[in-house]
């Protein structure tokens, strides 16, 4: 084997050995989704017209917040929003170099998102972002029947399949509970979080609330519904080790350049 092919060896294994200690680059991102504009109330009236049903609601706010975080160099950013109804619109966005949140909240959806990329200037340094938005309402319902509300939502994750340094979370989150006035209570929920790490890489999901609320006809029903999406982002440089088959690999290479030289030293 001539000097030139030796050369030629030891630069193959020189990149490989580089390669191994570099780090990988990934990202990952959230994104939950509540339908608002789904929401459905069903009335069935059980007093044959004499007392029929009445859904309607007694109080109603929203809120939405984000925080997105980058570790080198530190920025924080972060924004939030609340009313008293469920018409205005709310938003926010907030980003730095490597991670990025927001949220929309009107009459259509209550929607977060965010994203997150790992650091370029440090190892094990991590950049998140976070988002949730919220609606929140007391009802009250008359007569003699039965509600049946319904609301649609759907959540999605993406990550790095064996990243476990690149991570994401959603979540839509509905409960609903009431009180018949009469020292009676219930309360029903539908939620679904979302998780992609090292394993999953990706994940969706969707469903659909369904809560029942029922007056006699004589006491005072009343009853809230909470409807929450929650998104989180987490993206860091990871070491990503080199295969088993590589370092066998390099284990012959280098084992031929050594009989190589050792035969070249015997030779001269």
């Amino acid at each position: 084997m001539n000097l030139l092919k030796k050369k030629n060896l030891k630069a193959v294994a020189g990149i490989i050995l580089a390669a191994g200690a570099q780090t990988a680059i990934a990202s990952s991102s959230a994104q939950a989704t509540i339908n608002w504009d789904s929401f459905n109330v069903q009335l069935i009236d059980l007093s044959g017209g004499l007392n029929t049903p009445v859904f309607n609601w007694l109080s109603e706010s929203g809120n939405v917040r984000s925080n997105s975080e980058n570790s080198a160099p530190y920025d924080s950013q972060s924004d939030s929003n609340f009313v008293p109804d469920f018409s205005t619109t709310l938003s926010t966005n907030t980003v730095t170099a490597e991670a990025q949140s927001s949220t929309l909240r009107n009459t259509n959806v209550l929607q977060a998102y965010a994203a997150s990329q790992p650091s370029t200037l440090a190892n094990y340094y991590e950049n998140t972002a976070t988002a949730t938005a919220q609606n929140f309402g007391n009802f009250g319902l008359t007569g003699y029947g039965i509600a049946l509300i319904t609301l649609d939502w759907n959540v999605s994750v993406t990550g790095v399949i064996n990243d476990s340094s690149d991570y994401s979370y959603a979540q839509a989150f509905i409960n609903g509970s009431l009180f018949d006035g009469n020292y009676g209570s219930g309360s029903a929920s539908s939620s679904s979080s979302g998780n992609s790490s090292a394993v999953s890489g990706s994940f969706s999901e969707n469903g659909t609330f369904s809560f029942a609320a029922f007056s006699n006809g004589v006491d005072n029903v009343t009853g809230s519904i909470s409807a929450v999406t929650y998104v989180s982002s987490v993206s860091s440089l990871s070491q990503v080790p080199l295969p088993s088959a590589v370092w066998f690999f390099l284990s012959a290479l280098m084992g031929i350049l050594g009989l190589t030289q050792r035969k070249v030293a015997s030779i001269a």
